[in-house]
Order: structure tokens, then sequence, then C-alpha cells
């Protein structure tokens, strides 16, 4: 115990990742230099401010590896605007892997359907989109969000129309389950409903709610400007942002 820190080399090429002290409740931060494949700190949180403080002190770093999360490159460009940041090899695969789950998941039906010719009329129509109520107006999600819901959607249609195409042949619940990578009780749920579930939250209460009714007419009647409608429910007593209010607004005008 008395005898002396051994010394520690420069880092020049540094990693640095989360780690758990004790999973779900507290985290740390490991610090590992790539060139010699060895941890040389840990640090007590994953903390903007921790890790910053470490990179101040260690001024000769040139290259950090670390994850997707925001507080490390935040922490970074504060405390070493002079390193250059990269993704780890470990999420570029993962980058890649999402990507390509959401994108397989969209055209899952298109790829099953490639070497079928399908001819215009055997298309299905397009949805008319429905006209936007008062109580039904639902805050717009995020895109990425959007987007990865509606291609599981569509994953989850197709393996639908898969299941009622083999009950129609006879075969069986668990024969259909074991095809399809689902519980027997799912098959078993899907086909006595005769449709595929909703799995779309529930709307919930906002305070943009009482005002819904009035910005709805005023979209309608022309005015598609977020920030003159803010000010003008506002000035009603709304209590919310205008990022709120943004949020509610169609993408286009309503349909007639």
């Amino acid at each position: 115990m008395a005898l002396p820190q051994p010394d520690t080399p420069k880092v020049r090429i540094l990693g640095v990742d989360d780690w758990s002290w004790k999973k779900g409740r507290r985290y740390g931060t490991i610090l590992v230099d790539l060139e010699r494949r060895k941890i040389i700190d840990l640090l007590p949180d994953r903390s903007a401010a921790t890790f910053a403080a470490w990179l101040r002190a260690h001024p000769e770093v040139e290259i950090i590896s670390r994850d997707r999360g925001t507080d490390y490159a935040a922490a970074a460009r504060e405390a070493a605007p002079q390193v250059i940041q990269i993704a780890d090899r470990f999420h570029l695969v993962r980058n890649l892997a999402d990507v390509l789950e959401l994108l397989l998941a969209r055209c899952r039906a298109e790829i099953r359907r490639a070497g079928q010719a399908v001819s215009p009329e055997q298309m299905p129509p397009p949805e008319e989109a429905p006209r936007s109520l008062p109580q039904t107006w639902k805050q717009q999600p995020p895109r990425k969000m959007e987007q990865a819901y509606q291609a599981r959607q569509a994953q989850r249609e197709d393996r639908f129309q898969q299941v009622l195409a083999w009950h129609a042949q006879g075969m069986t619940q668990a024969d259909i389950a074991k095809r399809v990578g689902l519980s027997e009780r799912t098959i078993r749920t899907w086909l006595k409903q005769g449709s595929l579930p909703s799995y779309r939250r529930p709307h919930r209460r906002s305070m943009f709610d009482p005002y819904a009714a009035y910005v709805l007419s005023r979209w309608e009647a022309g005015v598609h400007d977020g920030k003159q409608l803010f000010e003008e429910i506002r000035a009603k007593g709304f209590k919310g942002s205008e990022r709120t209010v943004g949020r509610f607004l169609p993408k286009t005008p309503p349909i007639d």
C-alpha cells in the first residue's frame, strides 16, 4: 500500500465509455489507452463535467473514440476542442444494424414479392388522409420515431397476412407460431380478432387540448404560421411553449 502509483504514459488515443457500478442505479466512466489496450482510469460518474475535468488535465489526447452519447461529445468539445472524435467500431456496427433493421422491416413485403409481378390493378388504393378533429389532434412524433413505427408496422402487417394465409391452408397455430417467430398465444389472438392490433399509445391529455378547436379553425382558414398561432392562444391564456404548439400542427394543411 505504501508503494507509489506507477507512472502512466501519456495517452494519445483515448477510448471512453460508461460502465455500471450497480446496474440500473449507478454508472461510471471507463477510460482506455487504445494504443496500449489498457484501462488507465475510472471516473465516478458519466457526467460531461467529470469527463471534461479529466480532459483538461490530459491535454496530450489527440483522438477520442466514444459511443453515441451526447455528454461525452459535449465534454470533448468544451475541454479538448483540438481532439478528433470518432465512433468506436461497436457503435458503427450498431448504427448500421439499426438502419438495416428499419429498412428491412419497411421493405419486408416488397422483398417477399420480389419475384412476383404485381399489376397496377392489384395494388391497394392509397388511403385518404383523415380529417383532423380537435378531440383527436395529437402531437406529431419525432421523425425518426415515426419512421421506426411505420417500418415495424409494415413488418407486422406483412407477418399478419402470412398468418392468415397459412391458417387458410389448414396449418396449425403452433406451426404458424414457429414459422413467424411469435408465441402461439399471439397467433391465437390475431386470428380471433381478425385484424392486426394497434400498438399506438392512446392520446393523453395536454394543456393544448382546450385550444385545439381554435387552432384547428385558424389552420383551416389558412393560418399556417406556428408562431402566429402560438401568440394568439397565448393571449387567450395558453401557458405552454411555442414548441409545444408546433408538435400538434399538421405537416400539411388538413384535407377538406
